[in-house]
């Protein structure tokens, strides 16, 4: 047992006050006259006897009322752990998680009006002169002093739900170092209220200050009948105008009933573009295609939507892409070689692309970064500067075609290979062979051959390389030689990727220009080089987005953020400036989902899309059960109280006190008092 308030036990010296008063008796006898005085004597003995034991047992119940209010002032109390409270004066933290699980409905509501409640019920348990501290997802600035009961109260009750999802150990950290910031206070709690997704209730980053109290407040919820767009997304990176496009979209079904003849609609600048219907069982993800066509260049903003209730924060699925007029196609060559002219034949009057033609010895490496689509004819040496400045346009996202040369330098080329994580080159062989095998799935022939043919009649080979595929190497064989060597070979690295041939583009080596399989696979070699474009990004945390920089809308210092629905605007400072990249951060401004125009000088170069995070939708939660094992280890264990629990304003007391005993001890005060005035009343 301890107390609260334990130098009010000096006043237990009261105690002499009725212990002088029984020593002293002050009382006056009254002489009587009587006769028969051997008779009284007698009496007198035995009447004196019976009247010590009165006064004696008055005295006790003066003393043991006395003791007991001494007691009860002094709030005795049990404690549950064996952290002494040492004061009464505290520092209570309170999170309250308003991320959209909490928007999950109970019996009395939704979990976050129940946890607000519940905050309100937890300061109303504490006496006047406590301090407050409220932390939600949002992470005010105004919420970050030290609030009293009456604000805190307010604050609690403006509280509404949030797209972020703090870490509960982000959300920890927090609230001790504020905490720590506050002086005055020696006793300080923190409470975190929440539904404990395990996305986010990060315990193994937790380990709480040993002078906290910790108490963990979870809320369960049933299970919503959901369903969700997951994400999506395109197969290839280049967005053409006049170009088919095949949008995947990925639903998953979090309930357990079938949903029939769901439809599924896609918009694209304000334009209803696509409706599919979807048949879903329960438990079930499904993936089907919306297909339509690019009628312009520029931006496009485009969303996918369903109807579902009473979720609805994950029913939408914004994307937003950039139309590029022209794939900017560079061919690098030794002077006087045949081979462009194949090229130029194919690109040059084409209204989707810009070809360009440059010999190997007047490249300005510097540019190189200005095209999306390489190829590098007939070569026979790879300066050092080169083979830097590929590698940095490959991992940019570029797309790199190499025809080797007729007498190859094979390290040069393998020092390349090597970086770009491809297969080597080895040696040269001159026997004659075909190209045997297609891989007909490959993106380059998509939708080229309506069939396939049994016995097409493929390129002629005289002079070819040995390619060797590395162990690591993620290598995809498009054409395969009936030798079983490959005759070209895709290798992705970085942001972009290697087209590699074994063999040169020279009349006297094969026909290949010739042939059907030329225009096809050098074709949509360039169509599909356009710069990989991220269509969406998650909201919620911080995240640092890099962009690249275009030559016609160069970042300042200052970048203004737009929300295309609303029209509120901020501004963002440019955190790296590098290259040809820059890197911002939209938080907190971009909040919502939707679309947000980023603009310098009111000029708008760029719009992003924003969906909130579906780990919201898919992480389960931690029961109560789990929560006390997972929290077993910390130096101090926290107590998890249930906010179901009927007695939850008890347990919040015991948390914050220990088992209170001042009432009992009031009792006794009293029935002592009643004790002494029954045996003065009543023992004649």
């Amino acid at each position: 047992m301890r107390f609260i308030d334990p130098l009010f036990l000096y006043a237990l010296l009261l105690v002499l006050l009725p212990i002088l008063i029984h020593i002293f008796q002050f009382k006056r006898y009254k002489t009587v006259y009587f006769s028969q005085v051997g008779f009284l004597k007698a009496i007198r003995q035995e009447s004196k006897k019976k009247n010590d034991v009165k006064q004696l047992l008055i005295l006790l119940s003066r003393i043991l009322a006395i003791i007991f209010l001494v007691l009860a002032f002094s709030q005795p109390y049990i404690p549950v752990s064996q952290k002494e409270r040492k004061t009464a004066r505290q520092l209570v933290g309170v999170y309250i998680d308003n991320s959209f699980s909490m928007k999950r409905m109970a019996e009395n509501g939704s979990l976050l009006e129940l946890a607000k409640n519940k905050a309100v019920e937890i300061v109303n348990n504490y006496g006047p002169g406590t301090d407050f501290m409220l932390l939600t997802n949002q992470d005010d600035i105004r919420l970050q002093q030290v609030l009293t009961r009456e604000q805190f109260i307010a604050q609690v009750a403006k509280t509404d739900e949030s797209p972020v999802s703090l870490p509960l150990s982000r959300a920890m950290r927090l609230l001790e170092n504020r905490m720590d910031k506050t002086s005055g206070s020696s006793g300080k709690s923190v409470y975190l209220l929440s539904d404990f997704q395990q996305f986010s209730s990060d315990f193994d980053q937790l380990a709480p200050d040993s002078n906290l109290n910790v108490l963990l407040v979870p809320f369960e919820a049933p299970a919503d009948n959901n369903l969700m767009i997951d994400s999506c997304w395109f197969e290839t990176p280049g967005r053409r105008p006049n170009q088919a496009e095949n949008l995947h979209v990925r639903v998953k079904n979090l309930s357990g009933q079938t949903v029939q003849n769901l439809p599924v609609r896609l918009m694209l600048n304000d334009s209803l573009k696509a409706v599919n219907t979807l048949t879903i069982g329960p438990n079930e993800t499904a993936e089907f295609q919306l297909n339509y066509r690019n009628n312009r260049q520029g931006t496009h903003l485009g969303k996918v939507g369903i109807d579902d209730y009473p979720v609805v924060f994950d029913n939408t699925c914004y994307f937003s892409y950039q139309v590029e007029p022209k794939v900017n196609v560079l061919a690098v060559s030794p002077s006087g070689q045949v081979a462009v002219r194949y090229l130029e034949k194919l690109f040059r009057d084409d209204e989707n692309m810009l070809f360009e033609h440059v010999e190997d010895k007047k490249i300005q490496l510097s540019q190189i970064n200005r095209y999306q689509c390489i190829f590098l004819l007939n070569l026979d040496e790879l300066p050092g500067g080169l083979t830097a400045a590929l590698l940095d346009f490959v991992r940019q996202g570029g797309t790199l075609c190499i025809f080797p040369g007729n007498d190859a330098d094979l390290p040069a080329y393998n020092q390349l290979f090597s970086e770009l994580a491809s297969g080597s080159i080895g040696r040269k062989d001159t026997s004659s062979q075909r190209m045997a095998e297609i891989n007909y799935k490959h993106l380059l022939f998509r939708e080229v051959f309506l069939h396939e043919k049994e016995k097409p009649e493929l390129p002629f080979l005289k002079v070819t390389y040995r390619l060797q595929t590395g162990t690591n190497s993620p290598e995809t064989r498009i054409i395969t030689t009936n030798s079983g060597n490959p005759a070209l070979a895709e290798y992705p690295y970085g942001l972009g990727r290697l087209y590699q041939f074994s063999f040169p583009l020279d009349q006297a080596v094969t026909d290949f220009y010739k042939q059907a399989l030329f225009v096809p696979v050098l074709y949509n070699m360039a169509l599909n080089s356009s710069e990989p474009q991220v269509i969406q990004y998650p909201l919620g945390g911080y995240q640092a987005i890099e962009l690249r920089k275009k030559a016609e809308f160069l970042p300042s210092n200052l970048i203004t953020i737009t929300r295309a629905e609303s029209g509120d605007e901020s501004q963002l400072p440019v955190l790296n400036d590098r290259g040809d990249y820059f890197t911002i951060n939209p938080t907190p401004f971009a909040n919502d989902a939707g679309f947000y125009r980023l603009s310098n000088a009111s000029e708008t170069f760029m719009t992003l899309a924003f969906n909130y995070n579906r780990k919201e939708s898919l992480s389960p939660f931690y029961a109560v059960a789990e929560l006390v094992k997972l929290t077993g280890h910390w130096q101090n264990t926290p107590q998890v109280i249930d906010s179901k629990l009927p007695d939850f304003q008890q347990r919040i007391k015991e948390a914050n006190k220990g088992t209170e005993l001042w009432k009992y001890f009031i009792l006794l005060a009293l029935l002592f008092v009643l004790t002494e005035a029954a045996i003065i009343r009543f023992w004649k």
